[in-house]
C-alpha cells in the first residue's frame, strides 16, 4: 500500500468513526429518553429473531457534591491536616514550562530568573499521525463512498472479512 493509499483510507476511516461517535451518541440519547418514556430500564436488539445485544438505562445513585472548596479545604486543614497536600497551579506550570531553555551541556534554565533548574530534562517526543479534513472533504467522501469510488478500504475489508471468518 502506497502512502497516497494509506492517507485515503485514513481520512475514510476517520470519517466513519467520527460519524459512528456522533450517531452512537445521539442513538444513546433517545434510547435513555425512550427506556425513560416507558419506564424500563433495559430492552433487547434482535436480528432476525436472535438477540445480538442488552441496551441498559444505568442509573447512579445519589451523591454528595462538594459546592465549596474553599470552605471544605478549610475544614479538612481544621480536621484532617496531613491530608492536605502542597500544589502548583497548571496555569503557572505551563507559564514556567514555556521559560525554560537550554543551555550550554544541555542544561536547562529558566528565563523568568535566569537560574538553572536540575528537576527538568528535554524529552522528545514521539511522532503521530492527525487527519484534519480539507472543507468539504468529509462531504467528498461520503459521496466518494457512497458513489462507490472508494473500493479499496483493505484494513476495512480485512476487518469485514475476518469478522466474517469468526461467524463461519
Amino acid at each position: 500500500m502506497n502512502l497516497k493509499e494509506i492517507a485515503i483510507e485514513l481520512a475514510a476511516l476517520t470519517h466513519l468513526k467520527d460519524a459512528i461517535k456522533e450517531a452512537t451518541e445521539e442513538l444513546r440519547r433517545l434510547a435513555k429518553d425512550e427506556l425513560l418514556n416507558v419506564g424500563c430500564d433495559m430492552t433487547k436488539a434482535f436480528v432476525n429473531n436472535q438477540e445480538v445485544a442488552k441496551i441498559s438505562l444505568i442509573t447512579r445513585d445519589v451523591d454528595f457534591v462538594i459546592t465549596d472548596d474553599k470552605a471544605f479545604v478549610h475544614w479538612v486543614k481544621e480536621n484532617a491536616p496531613s491530608e492536605i497536600e502542597e500544589k502548583v497551579r497548571d496555569s503557572y506550570k505551563k507559564v514556567f514550562m514555556e521559560s525554560l531553555q537550554m543551555g550550554a551541556n544541555d542544561s536547562v534554565y529558566s528565563i523568568l530568573n535566569g537560574l538553572f533548574v536540575d528537576f527538568v530534562q528535554l524529552v522528545v517526543k514521539e511522532p503521530y499521525v492527525s487527519t484534519r479534513f480539507a472543507t468539504g472533504g468529509r462531504d467528498l467522501l461520503v459521496q466518494a463512498l457512497h458513489d462507490r469510488r472508494l473500493t479499496s478500504l483493505p484494513w476495512l475489508n480485512s476487518y469485514v472479512q475476518s469478522a466474517r471468518k469468526e461467524l463461519d
